[in-house]
């Protein structure tokens, strides 16, 4: 049986030289390349031919919409989630890639591999409860730097009411909470909170089901 052919983007040394070193364990996959600079994977992509991409989560976060650029010229993506750093964010779009934790890379690298070149996903189970927690990151593209508390007053914003009902729903004061409309139509550009909602909706920002900003 031929190995799977694979490559490497992790901008972080340590967590790079530990993926690399399973990927070539006893020969476990074919290694192509190792790339530390998110911005040439599309080079490598174009010098070398493979099954599985491999991508350390805060390169995939840090590359905003060009992830899904990536994704749709390389569908078989695994992505490896430092399940140690408790604040780093996991959009939900990641769920369309293979996912494990760096605390099990040793024993779920291989099959999150094997499952990702048939054509199917592998999701550690340890990463459930992230996710489910993480569902505050769902949030507005990478490269605006809007913050975790900015997420959830936009949320609480598009719901309506009151000052003090829209306050009380992100549990911070009024003033708190109108120091940060502003902070965020300054990030956006905006001059006044009217113009939030139009922004949101050309942006393609909201989730058409639920309302709420989205990742990308």
């Amino acid at each position: 049986m031929t190995e799977p052919r694979t490559g490497l983007v992790c901008s972080n040394i340590k967590r790079a030289t530990k993926i690399k070193k399973l990927l070539k364990h006893e020969q476990a996959t074919d290694f192509l390349f190792d790339c530390r600079d998110k911005t040439n994977v599309f080079d490598h992509l174009k010098e070398y031919e493979i099954d599985v991409l491999v991508i350390d989560c805060k390169d995939a976060l840090a590359m905003g919409n060009k992830l899904r650029d990536l994704s749709n010229c390389h569908s078989r993506i695994v992505l490896v989630y430092n399940d140690q750093d408790k604040e780093a964010p996991i959009p939900k779009c990641f769920l369309m890639f293979s996912v494990i934790a760096m605390s099990d890379s040793d024993q779920e690298l291989g099959l999150a591999i094997e499952v990702a070149t048939k054509g199917a996903h592998f999701f550690s189970s340890r990463l459930s409860n992230s996710f489910k927690a993480a569902r505050r990151f769902l949030s507005a593209p990478y490269e605006k730097e809007i913050s975790l508390i900015q997420i959830e007053v936009i949320n609480a914003y598009l719901e309506g009411g009151s000052l003090v009902e829209m306050a009380n729903k992100v549990s911070v004061s009024e003033i708190t909470f109108k120091k940060q409309l502003q902070r965020i139509r300054s990030k956006l550009k905006l001059q006044s909170n009217n113009e939030i909602i139009d922004f949101l909706r050309k942006a393609h920002w909201c989730n058409f089901e639920s309302g709420k900003v989205m990742w990308f």
